[in-house]
């Protein structure tokens, strides 16, 4: 062997032990825990379905057209004729087998190479990526999954998106460059109006009333007699820089902050922000990734109500081993039979065209 001298007193640098920590350091994943938004209610945002053998690899959700309540049968008018039509309409959420595997190679000589134990790393990290892409999975459902916007593809109709303060565009791509007004509350970015304006797309079903369905919300209470609807606000971060700037913004957290049992948390940096009038605001870093730039740059955010999600299981995530040449290396999978959709039914306006069942998406500058 070589000898190598090591400074100041010339020992061989072979000779010099070294110690390695047992306790390695993770990686901080930071996820959106888009479980407190998942349940099997037709209230919750992410509705869970669950599938059984022999059921197949997908599952389809039926939506019910209401009657036309404005031409009823006057008087002694002829009933027979002007009857309506029961229409149920359905969208699919196609399963699959996902898997993910890692392996560890020469598992005897591992163990007396390092005192790390490597081998409960296995599950562990296993876990952490099924984690992981069901978050992206999910929100690439509601995002690039359904509308190009790299290129000038067609974007969501004009009553389920708000480009900022700019009128609807058929392309996401182009609505974004027309986007020139500041990344601040007073301009394109993020402010309590925008906020304002998703609601009222959602209560009303569209840019005028019941354009489409309307958006049922999570969440609904009575106040006096009157409905009281709670919807929820997922935002790239850099979005609230913008809404932090606005005056109206401050005012609502200051009054949550006295009075509402859902406290916001800006001084402990929580990622529920707040609430303004039933929307709650919600930071989600995993966004970041959809952000659409020509020209200026944009968040796509998501204004969710109820049932905007479908998420179907045929078998709940599981693990399994194999052990190969004579036990020397062994490898793990997690698996799981897993299917989402952004759940999407025929437009009432043209039924060759679908339109989000639950989900609004707003477009705000953030540079």
């Amino acid at each position: 062997m070589a000898y190598t001298a090591a400074t100041p007193n010339a020992y061989d640098n072979a000779l010099i032990p070294f110690k390695i920590r047992q306790q390695y350091f993770e990686e901080y994943l930071g996820l959106t825990p888009l479980t407190v938004f998942m349940g099997t209610s037709a209230s919750d945002a992410i509705q869970v379905f669950e599938t059984g053998n022999g059921e197949g690899l997908s599952y389809r959700v039926p939506f019910r057209k209401d009657l036309n309540y404005e031409t009823p049968v006057i008087g002694y008018n002829q009933a027979a004729g002007a009857e309506q039509q029961i229409q149920v309409f359905e969208d699919e959420i196609k399963l699959n087998l996902l898997r993910f595997v890692d392996v560890l190679m020469g598992v005897p000589l591992t163990k007396k190479y390092t005192p790390i134990d490597i081998y409960e790393m296995m599950r562990p990290l296993l876990i952490n990526a099924q984690k992981r892409n069901l978050v992206k999975s999910i929100f690439d459902a509601a995002t690039t999954g359904l509308y190009n916007s790299a290129s000038g593809g067609n974007g969501p109709g004009e009553n389920r998106v708000i480009y900022g303060t700019k009128a609807h565009n058929a392309s996401i791509y182009t609505a974004v460059g027309t986007m020139n007004g500041a990344a601040t509350h007073a301009g394109d970015g993020l402010s309590v109006q925008h906020l304002r304006d998703l609601k009222s797309l959602a209560i009303n079903g569209g840019t005028t009333y019941e354009a489409e369905a309307k958006i049922k919300p999570i969440e609904l209470k009575s106040k006096r007699g009157f409905p009281e609807e709670t919807y929820v606000y997922l935002m790239d971060p850099a979005s609230y820089k913008s809404l932090a700037g606005d005056p109206a913004w401050s005012d609502f957290v200051y009054r949550g902050v006295i009075q509402s049992a859902d406290q916001p948390e800006g001084l402990s940096g929580a990622r529920y922000r707040g609430t303004v009038e039933g929307v709650m605001v919600y930071e989600c870093p995993e966004l970041a990734r959809y952000r659409v730039t020509n020209t200026q740059t944009a968040a796509w955010n998501l204004f969710l109500g109820a049932q905007a999600f479908g998420l179907a299981w045929a078998q709940r995530p599981w693990f399994e081993m194999e052990q190969r040449d004579f036990n020397l290396n062994v490898a793990m999978a997690a698996c799981e039979i897993r299917g989402q959709k952004a759940m999407m039914f025929p437009s009432f306006q043209n039924t060759a065209n679908l339109v989000e069942r639950g989900i609004i998406h707003s477009f705000v500058r953030t540079a």
